[in-house]
This record gives C-alpha cells, sequence and structure tokens, in this order.
C-alpha cells in the first residue's frame, strides 16, 4: 500500500460499538470489528490517492452502525461526513457517537435520489452484494450524479472468492437450485441475483457480480475505472473505485 495510514491501535477514532451493530458477530471481539473498518479505510485511501483527490465531502452510504464511518471520521477530521441507512435508530446512534451528518433512506432503492454534485467520496460497503440488477444500476447513476466533477466512489461487491463459497447447502436463505442458476449467471459474467424469502428490506437478497458486468456498466455509465481490487475488503468482497470523470492528472 502507498498511502501510509497510521496503525489502528495508534487512530484516535470512537471505540464505542453500538449494542446491536450487525457487522460484529457474537463470535468476533471489538479488535475484529475495528480491523474491518481499518480495511476498508485503506483501500479507501488508496483510491483517494489515485484519483489525486483529498475529500472535503463524504457519503458512507449504507453505513449501518459506523463501522467504516468512525475510521473515515478519524483520517478525515477536516471533512463533511453523511451517514445514510434505512433505520432511523442507526442514524440516531450514529449521529450521537460518532459525530457525523446523518439521512434515513428509502427502504427502497428505486426511491433513493441523492443530491446533485455534493460528494467527493462516496463509500457503500457490502451493499450491491444484496441488490437485484435494476437497484445496482440505479444506485450506481446515483452515485455518478451525486459526485462532485473530480469525485470517485469506492464501493464493495461479492465476486469470485464469493461465487466459490456457494455450494449446495452452504448459504442461508436459497435453496440448491437457487444456488446453481446464480453461479451459472455469474459464470457467464451476468449479474446474479436470488432475493431473499424473508426481510425487512423490499429489494434485499442475494447478490454476485463479476468484473465483466461491472467494467461494462461502468463504461456505459461513463464512470471511468480507478481501481479494482479482487477479494480487497477482508478477503471476501470486492472493491471498485469509480471515478465521475476521466482524470487528467499525469501520472509521472
Amino acid at each position: 500500500m502507498l498511502v501510509p495510514l497510521p496503525k489502528l491501535d495508534e487512530m484516535n477514532f470512537v471505540r464505542d460499538i453500538a449494542p446491536k451493530d450487525w457487522m460484529k458477530p457474537a463470535d468476533r471481539d471489538d479488535a475484529w470489528y475495528f480491523q474491518r473498518g481499518y480495511g476498508a479505510l485503506g483501500v479507501i485511501a488508496f483510491e483517494c490517492f489515485r484519483a489525486r483527490m483529498q475529500p472535503q465531502a463524504i457519503l458512507d452510504f449504507g453505513c449501518g452502525h459506523g463501522c467504516v464511518a468512525r475510521m473515515l471520521r478519524a483520517h478525515f477530521p477536516k471533512a463533511r461526513i453523511v451517514g445514510q441507512d434505512v433505520h432511523a435508530d442507526w442514524m440516531d446512534w450514529c449521529g450521537t457517537h460518532l459525530g457525523i451528518e446523518t439521512v434515513v433512506s428509502p427502504a427502497l432503492i428505486a426511491d433513493v435520489t441523492l443530491p446533485e454534485n455534493s460528494y467527493d467520496l462516496i463509500w457503500a460497503g457490502s451493499i450491491f452484494s444484496h441488490l437485484p440488477e435494476s437497484a445496482a444500476l440505479h444506485l450506481l447513476a446515483q452515485f455518478r450524479q451525486a459526485l462532485t466533477p473530480t469525485g470517485i466512489a469506492v464501493f464493495s461487491t461479492a465476486g469470485q472468492v464469493m461465487r466459490n463459497a456457494y455450494r449446495p447447502g452452504g448459504m442461508h436463505n436459497i435453496t440448491d437450485a437457487q444456488i446453481a442458476g446464480m453461479t451459472a449467471d455469474f459464470d457467464a459474467g451476468n449479474h446474479a441475483f436470488c432475493a431473499y424469502d424473508k426481510t425487512i428490506y423490499d429489494d434485499w437478497g442475494h447478490s454476485l457480480i463479476p468484473c465483466q458486468w461491472m467494467f461494462g456498466t461502468a463504461r456505459r455509465l461513463e464512470m471511468p475505472v480507478n481501481g479494482f481490487y479482487e477479494s480487497g475488503w477482508g478477503l471476501t468482497q470486492d472493491v471498485y473505485g469509480l471515478r465521475k470523470a476521466p482524470n487528467s492528472v499525469s501520472w509521472r
């Protein structure tokens, strides 16, 4: 990594964890949770470096209880940081404990409208790994709309490493027939999705996104790929960095 970050235990970040934070399983300790957020910060900081951009306004879309937002707050102390998620109580917790602005998001991604030219950096962790194709396309278009001219969107998806885990009997809330359908779609280079039987989100489920689909979609949206990291977050999810516009800065 070319971007020097302070060691995790030397960073001044909020160490309070919400009691019902779904990002922290019961069998994991606080250190694991903080490392999860720190890992996201590493690739985010590198993508900002590659784009020659120091963010002044940041959106953490689908921020939950702030696993990553707390790291963004610590690393970009002068930036305006906005967390957005569907749960009002989660947003209340983040606003109170993390000192960030918060927005309660619509439950349907199709109803999400982000303000134009408002953010230099957008982060979305483990959101696209749950969206059907139409919702993923809508959200990417909203990201492009919300980015400033030199802005960048950094987000994770479930790709090849996650696809390898889709084995008969190996997934919750999905049948073996659905697993076979999803893996066939993914292997053909298509966006693969299967809805959950029961969920609090109206358009939520399992999603697998091959890099061919993402590269083609980015090209059609005219969002140049700034970076791609297979299993770049938590050694499981792929990470992409998409710019709003081509970078005119020389690399020499």
